[in-house]
């Protein structure tokens, strides 16, 4: 479409060009081959002239929030043993990276790469969901069914993975972005039948990798939709969410292309290094039959 849009504006203003010169030459009496000739090189030189910007307008990718990886960087540990997927879609996490351990930390930017986080276990799977009714700690899980009627509650996570109160490993222009399906189940589409899938996106300016991503899968016997809830999304660490401090409201900048800014007790994008200042993210989902 880009394209089309591309031609038909340059082929405009091209052959406006074109005539305009054409025209000019004539009145003053110039000959006509030489009017013919000048109006197809202004032709010519409008269509690029033109065509390149838009092209560069139009054809720029947005990177930042890609579409659903299908795959990822591996499928990881599984947050609960239920933890499942059919064929066509899958619970997984990206890209491949270099991980660390919790006695040997990073000493640069890095985003959830610790590979034996004592709190959650694995970083790489950082986005996982469970049944609002389950209100002990854990049950946390990455596939899994939703009934109509239900309300489930998401939890992301976020760590800059380097040694505690190291500030070169600082974390700078941090976003997050959940990616969630409208309607789940409906009509079969091949193996992933009853299935979709959902993702996290976690993104820094000066991290390495610059992007993450953590994806689960949803499963509904009958067609259901979804339905977030702006009004839950809250953010918890060590200033936000404590005894003298209540979690932040933080609205619906997570379900947009833009994503949420996030920070330790400002949401400026910057999340120092180490679990002191690790941050969760919690917000709620309603579903109902189609």
């Amino acid at each position: 479409m880009p394209y089309i849009v591309v031609a038909l504006v340059g082929l405009a203003v091209g052959g406006a060009a074109s005539v305009s010169a054409y025209l000019l030459i004539r009145k003053r009496g110039s000959e006509p081959v030489a009017a013919a000739g000048l109006a197809i090189t202004v032709f010519a030189c409008s269509i690029a002239f033109v065509a390149y910007p838009l092209e560069k307008v139009f054809t720029t990718p947005l990177a930042r929030f890609p579409q659903t990886p299908p795959g990822g960087g591996g499928h990881g540990p599984s947050v609960t043993e239920r933890d499942s997927a059919p064929a066509g879609v899958s619970a997984a996490w990206g890209p491949e990276r270099t991980m660390y351990t919790n006695s040997e930390p990073a000493d640069h930017p890095v985003m959830n790469s610790i590979a034996d986080n004592p709190n959650v276990g694995d970083e790489r799977v950082f986005f996982a969901f469970k049944d609002a009714a389950h209100k002990e700690d854990g049950g946390w899980q990455r596939s899994g069914e939703l009934k109509p009627g239900r309300t489930y509650v998401f939890r992301m996570y976020l760590n800059a993975a380097g040694a505690d109160y190291l500030e070169a490993a600082d974390l700078r222009g941090v976003t997050a972005h959940a990616q969630l399906p409208e309607n789940v189940g409906g009509q079969p589409e091949g193996d992933s039948a009853g299935a979709a899938q959902y993702c996290g996106f976690l993104t820094s300016s000066n991290a390495q990798p610059s992007q993450i991503w953590s994806c689960g899968v949803f499963l509904a016997a009958t067609e259901v939709e979804v339905f977030p809830n702006p009004s839950s999304v809250k953010l918890y660490n060590n200033h936000f969410g404590t005894s003298s401090m209540g979690p932040l409201n933080l609205g619906a900048s997570i379900f947009t292309n833009e994503g949420q800014l996030l920070g330790f007790d400002r949401m400026d994008g910057h999340v120092p290094s180490g679990y002191h200042y690790a941050l969760y993210l919690y917000f709620e989902l309603k579903v109902e039959r189609a």
